[in-house]
């Protein structure tokens, strides 16, 4: 957790200089890839008085959810921390029809949480959850998911609606293989490598979203069943994509493609991966 947003504001209080630094690190990290997304996320729970805040991604008719966490909550404490998503519990059969950049508060939508959302605010002290959906396409849905302590006041309720819109906007410019690479990053923290030629910020070989995402996980070394299992696509669509990828790398399979993935030597910016995915 970035330590300058420990402490700091808290419940009902909002600060408009913290929230403009809140919407230029949002920018920089989905746009630039300059920040993280962790000191983004941070960014935006002290400017809105958040207790934990998280970017999250629904796979359409699939089980399994993505999610990027940002908890105020000390480590050292005993209290459970944000870790999946609520996003359904709160949208329903509204899920997949939500606009983007619009604000869904749980208070409103149903007048008390129920199952693991009610036993998580109970266990935190929580009264409000708000849900902006962030984008969606046939396959995924994501939102930004924003757990206050107490009930919103007027004023955050008008910061928050004109946050939501600018932050749905920027996500939906986003660089390719931003979610998964931060994903990737909070699940490895071991890995070392960096991005390599066909991956590199300005995407030289055109690779769809979806074929630049596969790269990031084969260049860090997951099997094709565990891309798979990460991205909720059967095997027969991962071929698919895998033969969009030979075709626009002129690879011929599967290892001549890792070769170029995984071979010694930086790209031509000499970016690591969360700068330039």
């Amino acid at each position: 957790m970035s330590e300058f947003y420990e402490g700091g504001l808290r419940g009902k209080e909002v600060n408009a200089v913290s929230l403009i630094d809140a919407v230029f690190r949002w920018c920089e990290a989905v746009l630039k890839c300059s920040v993280g997304f962790d000191t983004a996320l941070g960014a935006i729970s002290y400017g809105i008085g958040a207790e934990a805040i998280a970017v999250s991604r629904v796979w359409n008719g699939r089980n399994g959810t993505k999610i990027i966490v940002h908890d105020r909550e000390p480590a050292s404490s005993s209290r459970p921390k944000l870790n999946q998503s609520y996003s359904s519990d709160v949208l329903g059969d509204y899920l997949t029809a939500a606009r983007k950049g619009t604000v869904w508060l749980q208070s409103v939508v149903k007048s008390e949480p129920s199952g693991e959302l009610a036993l998580f605010h109970s266990r935190r002290s929580m009264r409000e959850l708000a849900i902006i959906p962030l984008e969606k396409s046939d396959n995924t849905f994501d939102f930004l998911e924003v757990h206050f302590p107490e009930p919103l006041s007027p004023m955050q309720h008008v910061l928050l609606n004109a946050l939501a819109q600018t932050l749905g906007e920027a996500w939906g410019a986003r660089k390719k293989g931003v979610f998964v690479a931060n994903i990737v990053e909070t699940c490895d923290h071991t890995r070392s490598l960096t991005k390599r030629n066909i991956l590199r910020h300005d995407n030289p070989a055109n690779l769809s979203r979806a074929e630049f995402r596969v790269c990031l996980f084969l260049s860090n070394g997951y099997s094709v069943q565990s891309i798979c299992s990460e991205l909720s696509v059967s095997r027969s669509t991962l071929q698919t994509h895998l033969r969009n990828i030979y075709a626009k790398t002129s690879t011929q399979n599967l290892p001549d493609l890792l070769y170029i993935l995984l071979k010694k030597g930086c790209t031509a910016s000499g970016e690591p991966l969360d700068r330039i995915a």
